[in-house]
């Protein structure tokens, strides 16, 4: 039930920005415990979630 929902809104291209966007945050957390920066991860929990919004409105 829940999967043949899904399975509507996770096409290829927004699992591949999910993963993009994912693959950022691990960027950003890695830099700040090298204390090279500080971005505030916590902020942008969600963001991965985004594309999902984002396809649904221009597609």
């Amino acid at each position: 039930m829940g999967a043949s929902f899904l399975s509507a809104l996770l096409t290829p291209v927004v699992i591949d920005e999910m993963a993009c966007t994912g693959s950022i945050l691990v960027i950003a957390l890695g830099l700040n415990m090298l204390k090279i920066t500080n971005v505030k991860l916590a902020n942008l929990i969600l963001a991965p979630f985004v594309p999902i919004l984002l396809y649904q409105i221009a597609g």
